[in-house]
């Protein structure tokens, strides 16, 4: 089995730089999704259990998601015309393949 860590970087924008809201984009979760997950404690921030989904990240910080891997904040800018702000996440998936879909 393939036990080499794997990267993708994923791009797209948020309304605000909540952890449920980049969370979910960095993972491919909805943001509900994401933020039961932050309630349930199954994911920290920067190697801290964060209970609140509308804690603020920051470029730099490190999200990981039991079972899911990690995502870094590379890059928040904006505001885009519209007011929301680009976000750039990093995730890095370990494991053999097919790993990245389970819950």
């Amino acid at each position: 089995m393939d036990e080499t860590p794997r990267e993708k970087v994923v791009k797209g924008t948020v309304a605000s730089p909540r952890l449920d809201a980049v969370g979910s984009l960095g993972f491919g979760l909805s943001r509900t999704r994401m933020a039961r997950e932050v309630r349930a404690e199954r994911v920290a921030v920067n190697g801290r259990v964060e209970p609140d989904p509308a804690a603020t990240v920051r470029e730099g910080d490190v999200i990981a998601l039991e079972g899911r891997g990690e995502a870094v904040v590379q890059e928040l800018a904006g505001p885009t015309r519209k007011g929301r702000i680009t976000v750039a996440v990093r995730r890095t998936v370990g494991g053999s393949p097919g790993t990245e879909g389970r819950p």
